[in-house]
């Protein structure tokens, strides 16, 4: 999310756009060290060196997991 001007008289520094939401997800995935994902998928062999598809996709079904309520 960009620095705002003027944070006293207006909320946008407290929205976030489509763009800016993904690039936050993103990046708290690269920090998770890929020792404490959960691999959903060991089918599917990650292309990137740092893991960051393997890392996205574990903190995605997390969130979805916690945000849903059990049946």
């Amino acid at each position: 999310m960009m620095t705002q001007v003027d944070e006293l008289d207006k909320s946008r520094f407290m929205e976030m756009c489509l763009v800016e939401f993904i690039e936050a997800l993103v990046r708290v995935a690269d920090k998770v060290p890929k020792e404490n994902l959960t691999d959903y998928y060991p089918i599917h062999v990650s292309v990137s060196p740092w893991y960051l598809d393997k890392k996205i996709e574990s903190l995605v079904i997390n969130l979805i997991r916690r945000a849903l309520p059990l049946k």
